[in-house]
């Protein structure tokens, strides 16, 4: 539950996946409901609203000077749902990306992949717009592309260029035999540690 200015946010979540965590020196992320059945209420604006939808919460903790060292120009990161499956992707954007891909099953185990791409297709206004995400594993691939519908640009920390994204996605997430189509808008943000697009 949370409240600011005008708006107020009273929302339950309940897991619908196995969370994970990743936890290095430079960094920890945990993804606590890569997936959840969120329902509750919205107000704005003396406006009440009901709502119910899917949603995703994480946490990052233990960042430093050396988090940015590790991390070098930036990263995006990403959720993308099909019907049954969730996947929660990274690149770090070094001299070339690092890639993470892990694919949630709803009510049941998660896969890591461990071939990932990630490729800027497109730009707009100098900010990176279409995107494709390649990855395969044991049991699990997918190929999917991603183009901008929304674009949110704040300042974040020491005024970092940050970006938070709606993404429309086209592609397919395949785990074993079952191969499911993406849909729908997707969120993704871009966050730089000082770099510029050329």
């Amino acid at each position: 539950e949370m409240e600011f200015d005008s708006c107020k946010a009273r929302l339950d979540f309940t897991g619908e996946t196995r969370g994970w965590k990743i936890e290095t020196p430079a960094e920890s992320w945990c993804v606590a409901l890569p997936r959840a059945r969120v329902e509750g209420n919205l107000q704005f604006d003396g406006k009440s609203m009901d709502v119910r939808g899917i949603g995703y919460h994480d946490h990052n903790w233990n960042y430093s000077l050396l988090t940015v060292i590790r991390y070098g120009k930036g990263w995006f990161w990403g959720r993308i749902n099909s019907e049954n499956f969730t996947i929660v992707w990274a690149s770090i954007i070094k001299d070339g990306h690092d890639n993470i891909a892990i694919v949630n099953r709803k009510e049941g185990d998660y896969l890591c992949a461990r071939e990932v791409k990630f490729e800027i297709k497109k730009f707009k206004n100098n900010f990176p717009s279409a995107f494709r995400l390649r990855f395969k594993g044991k049991g699990v691939e997918g190929d999917i592309s991603l183009f901008s519908k929304e674009m949110h640009r704040e300042k974040v920390v020491l005024l970092l260029p940050y970006c938070r994204y709606h993404a429309e996605s086209e592609g397919f997430i395949k785990v074993d035999s079952i191969k499911e189509r993406t849909r729908g808008l997707h969120i993704m943000e871009f966050l730089s540690f000082g770099w510029v697009f050329k």
